[in-house]
């Protein structure tokens, strides 16, 4: 569930358990902890530098400066949520940190915390997202939307064994315009029988 169709270095291991069993140090699993809390870290400098009033947001104007402030603070929310998404995953409980930390709250006494506590976050930041990001954003791929947000809640949902509240989040990229299953067959089997 953590990490699947991803031959990175690293996470190969995730998906070939066997190359688990041959590892002695888990070096691997310590470096995936770490990166996944790099991500968390920069997403919660993200969200607390975005008071700073000398932050230039090229909106051309209040509006359009606090419309670009609010998109990327959602999008911070995101990625911190999609990093405990793994994690939790991957760990089971983990430390939750959602304030930046600098040289004045840094510290090396964390503890655990539920992964129910985990998800009760990761919730907030996701349903931010759908309330905050377009559903996709044309032309840019790699710039997280709500679609992708309202995959990861009902995810998260469907985890929690809540599937009445994942049907509700998921409902939009079903029933809307915005998005739509494929029903033909593409690339080089596009001529070939069978669904698509």
């Amino acid at each position: 569930n953590a990490w699947n169709n991803n031959r990175h270095s690293q996470v190969q291991f995730f998906n070939y358990p066997a190359k688990i069993k041959n590892m002695t140090d888990g070096e691997v699993f310590l470096a995936l902890f770490e990166w996944l809390y790099k991500v968390i870290n920069t997403s919660n400098m993200v969200i607390n530098r975005a008071e700073n009033t000398d932050v230039d947001w090229q909106g051309g104007s209040e509006e359009g400066n606090l419309k670009n402030k609010k998109q990327i603070i959602a999008e911070a929310k995101f990625f911190r949520a999609w990093a405990y998404r793994h994690l939790t995953y991957s760990f089971g409980d983990v430390p939750l940190s959602i304030d930046e930390i600098t040289g004045n709250n840094y510290r090396v006494d964390w503890q655990r915390d539920p992964v129910s506590k985990i998800r009760e976050q990761m919730i907030l930041d996701f349903q931010e997202a759908i309330d905050v990001l377009p559903m996709r954003v044309d032309g840019n791929n790699t710039r997280p939307n709500q679609a992708i947000a309202r995959h990861y809640l009902g995810e998260t949902y469907l985890a929690m064994g809540n599937p009445g509240k994942a049907e509700e989040v998921l409902r939009p990229l079903v029933t809307g315009s915005d998005y739509s299953l494929m029903t033909n067959r593409f690339g080089s089997n596009a001529s070939n029988e069978g669904h698509a």
